[in-house]
């Protein structure tokens, strides 16, 4: 299972996520990178890149189908 940060668009695997604790003691987990959001990845179902749900159409990727239109 992979991931998308949200704010900085890095993709990491499960179990890369990383946990921040604020100085109140709230504890939170975010992108390894940035601290930002993070949303679970979908593959393409030709290239298998990952992407966001709402990046694909049909289940494809744009790259794909700007490739399929050449």
């Amino acid at each position: 299972m992979s991931y998308k940060c949200k704010k900085c668009g890095h993709i990491f695997d499960d179990g890369e996520e990383k946990r921040y604790i604020e100085p109140h003691g709230e504890e939170w987990y975010g992108c390894p990178l940035c601290k930002g959001d993070y949303e679970e990845t979908v593959q393409c179902t030709i290239c298998g890149s990952e992407h966001m749900e709402d990046e694909l159409n049909g289940g494809v990727c744009d790259e794909c189908i700007d490739e399929y239109r050449k």
